[in-house]
C-alpha cells in the first residue's frame, strides 16, 4: 500500500511531489489542456480510486491520504496566488484540484465516490477549456503574465465568452457543473465527520480558486490593458470552437445533470464503493451548509479578486512561503542528494587501495559467515594428527603466508608470503588426490612470484 501510494501521489503532483506539474507547463497548450488539465495527472487519482474499495477500510491508506490531499490544497492555492503567469496560475489550481481529489478518495463515505465523479467532470470542462484560453490569450498579448494583459474582448470576442462560461464553472456558480461539484465535495466532507477540513481548508482553498477563475476569466479580456496593444491577430474557428464546446459541455452538466447520472456517474460510483450508492448529480440540493459554505468562498474569493495586486505582492514578499514552490523544494532537495553525496564520499573514498580492499573483503567475509551459520556451521573434515598429519603443516603454512602478507610493509616480502600460501594449497591438492590441480598451482604460483618479483625489481 506505501508503494502504490507513493506511485499515485507522485503522478498526481501531491505535495512535496508537485513540483513537476508548473514545469511542464512550458508544454504547448493543446498538450497543458488534455495532458495536464483532464488525461495525464487524472491516471493517479484513477488508481487510487479503483483500489479504495480494497484498501480503503485502512487506516494506513485513507488518514495519508487525507492528510496529503489538505496539504497540496493548501500549498498550491498559495501559490497560485503567488504567481501571475497564466498558465502557472492555472497549473497551480489543478494541483490544488488534484488534492481535493486525493482527499476525497481517502473519506470513507459513499458521497465522497459521487463527489470525486463530479468533480473529475467538472473540472475536465472548466480547466482544459481555460488552458485553450490561456494559449490564445498569450499569443495575442505577446506576453504570459496575466498583469501584462487586458482589453482583449473586442478581438477575441469567442474567446472571451469561453473564458467567462468556463471561469463561472470554476468559481462555482450555478447552474454550471463546477457548482454541483462544489457542493459535493462540501457533503462528503461533512458526511464522513471531517468539519475542520470543510470548514477550513475547503472553504479557504475554494475562495483561491474563485478568485483565479475571475481573475483568468475577466482580467485578460475586460480589463484595461497596462499598455497600448500592438497587433491582434483575430481568432479564428480552430482557435474557438474547442473552448466553447468545453464551455458548453460545463453548462450542460449543470443544466441537465441527469443526463449523466445513468450512463457515467452510476457505473463509476459503484465501482469506487464497491455497490450502489443512491447518490446523484442534482443542480439544487435546498438551503443547506453546504450552500453557505460555497457563498462564503465566493465571496472570499470575490474580495481575492478584487485585491488580487496586493495580495500577490503581500504573498510574493514572504520568503518563507518559497519553501513551498516546487523550484524551492527541487533544489533543496538536490543540493541535500549532492551534499550528503560529497560527505559520503569523503568519508569512503579516501584514495587508499588497502581500505578499499578491506571494506570489500570484510563484505565478503560477513556474507559466508552468515551463511554457514544459517547452516548450522562449517562441517570440518577430519584433521586429527592419526589420519591426516600433514594438514596441520600446510593449515601453518597458510596463515603463516597470509598474515606475513598482510603484516609485512616490504612488498617483496609480501610478494613471496602470497607465494607460501599459493604452494601450500598446492601441497594441499597434491595429497588429497588432485594431482592436476596441484601441477597447476605449482606452475602458477611459480610464474607469479617470478614474473612480478622481476617487474618490482625493475620499477
Amino acid at each position: 500500500m506505501a508503494c502504490v501510494l507513493a506511485g499515485c501521489l507522485t503522478k498526481s503532483a501531491q505535495f512535496p511531489f508537485h513540483f513537476w506539474l508548473p514545469d511542464a507547463m512550458e508544454a504547448p497548450t493543446p498538450a497543458s489542456a488534455y495532458l495536464h488539465s483532464a488525461t495525464m495527472v487524472k491516471a493517479g487519482i484513477y488508481l487510487l480510486l479503483r483500489l479504495d474499495p480494497a484498501f480503503g477500510a485502512q487506516a494506513v491508506w485513507a488518514v495519508p491520504l487525507v492528510a496529503v490531499g489538505a496539504a497540496t490544497m493548501l500549498a498550491a492555492a498559495v501559490q497560485a496566488l503567488r504567481h501571475t503567469g497564466f498558465k502557472a496560475v492555472l497549473a497551480y489550481t489543478t494541483v490544488a484540484s488534484l488534492g481535493t481529489l486525493v482527499l476525497l478518495a481517502g473519506l470513507d463515505h459513499p458521497t465522497a465516490s459521487v463527489a470525486a465523479i463530479g468533480f473529475i467532470l467538472a473540472h475536465a470542462f472548466y480547466k482544459a477549456c481555460l488552458f485553450f484560453v490561456a494559449g490564445t490569450a498569450i499569443h495575442a498579448a505577446g506576453t504570459k503574465d496575466i498583469p501584462g494583459m487586458g482589453g482583449l474582448a473586442p478581438y477575441l470576442p469567442m474567446t472571451a465568452l469561453a473564458a467567462v462560461l468556463a471561469g463561472l464553472s470554476m468559481a462555482g456558480l450555478p447552474p454550471f457543473g463546477g457548482f454541483i461539484a462544489k457542493e459535493l465535495v462540501f457533503e462528503a466532507k461533512l458526511a464522513d465527520g471531517w468539519l475542520v477540513l470543510a470548514l477550513g481548508v475547503g472553504v479557504l482553498v475554494s475562495a483561491a480558486m474563485v478568485a483565479v477563475a475571475f481573475v483568468a476569466a475577466l482580467r485578460p479580456f475586460f480589463l484595461k490593458p497596462p499598455r497600448p496593444l500592438g497587433e491582434v491577430r483575430p481568432e479564428s474557428p480552430g482557435l474557438y470552437l474547442g473552448p466553447l464546446v468545453l464551455a458548453a459541455c460545463g453548462i450542460a452538466m449543470g443544466v441537465a445533470p441527469g443526463l449523466l447520472n445513468g450512463p457515467v456517474l452510476a457505473p463509476a460510483a459503484a465501482a469506487i464503493s464497491a455497490g450502489p450508492t443512491g447518490a446523484y448529480f442534482k443542480l439544487w440540493h435546498g438551503l443547506t451548509p453546504m450552500l453557505a459554505m460555497s457563498a462564503a468562498a465566493i465571496a472570499l474569493g470575490g474580495l481575492l479578486a478584487w485585491k488580487w495586486d496586493s495580495v500577490h505582492r503581500r504573498l510574493a514578499a514572504i520568503p518563507a512561503l518559497d519553501l513551498l514552490s516546487p523550484q524551492a523544494l527541487y533544489t533543496g532537495t538536490m543540493a541535500g542528494v549532492l551534499g550528503f553525496g560529497r560527505h559520503l564520499t569523503d568519508r569512503l573514498q579516501d584514495g587508499r587501495l588497502r581500505v578499499y580492499a578491506l571494506v570489500l573483503f570484510g563484505v565478503a567475509a560477513a556474507v559466508l559467515a552468515k551463511g554457514l551459520a544459517a547452516s548450522g556451521g562449517p562441517q570440518l573434515p577430519d584433521m586429527t594428527v592419526a589420519n591426516r598429519p600433514y594438514a596441520w603443516l600446510f593449515a601453518a603454512l597458510l596463515v603463516v603466508g597470509a598474515l606475513g602478507a598482510a603484516l609485512s610493509r616490504n612488498l617483496l616480502a609480501t610478494l613471496l608470503a602470497v607465494g607460501l600460501v599459493g604452494y601450500a594449497v598446492a601441497l594441499l591438492f597434491l595429497k588429497t588426490g588432485a594431482p592436476d590441480l596441484a601441477f597447476t598451482q605449482f606452475a602458477v604460483e611459480t610464474l607469479f612470484v617470478v614474473i612480478v618479483t622481476a617487474v618490482l625489481l625493475r620499477l
